[in-house]
């Protein structure tokens, strides 16, 4: 498993072939400026809120990737429009996708797209994606799955 920072609250997971993106805010982040949005690859993208400080590069990486955003009704509804797949979820709720299973629960802040329309309840991914049979003997994770962390800050 390899976790990529690239700042503020954007990083991505590749685990099990698949790369996850969360709240993709690159081009717009100053201190992330030598890093090229253009050569992210992304299957998935996560989406927490509809701030544009965390969905600014979503579109953009999305279409090129051909990735399906995850995030709420609202959010969700207002990407589809502009041609990006999306799966809507809302608080509670969970779904099982090929890399896992993500579930929402509710995060305390507010959400409003860019262009002023209501972005819906913030939300918090929690993700369950190592298989609960290898856990079973309570085998430490680190010797299931090997985490490297990378930093594209500088």
């Amino acid at each position: 498993m390899n976790v990529t920072y690239y700042g503020h609250n954007t990083f991505l997971v590749e685990f099990g072939g698949k790369k996850l993106l969360f709240d993709p805010f690159i081009s717009g982040n100053g201190l992330a400026a030598h890093i090229d949005v253009n050569t992210i690859e992304a299957d998935y993208i996560l989406l927490s809120h509809g701030h544009q400080d965390h969905i600014l590069d979503a579109e953009s990486i999305a279409k090129r990737c051909d990735a399906t955003i995850i995030s709420n009704f609202e959010i969700i509804s207002w990407y589809e429009p502009k041609g990006v797949k999306g799966h809507p979820m809302n608080h509670g709720g969970k779904h099982t996708f090929d890399f896992g299973t993500v579930k929402y629960v509710n995060a305390i802040h507010s959400s409003v797209l860019p262009d002023g329309t209501y972005g819906g309840n913030p939300l918090m991914e929690l993700m369950e994606v190592i298989p609960v049979d290898l856990l079973s003997g309570m085998t430490p994770i680190a010797s299931i799955w090997h985490v490297t962390l990378h930093s594209r800050m500088t």
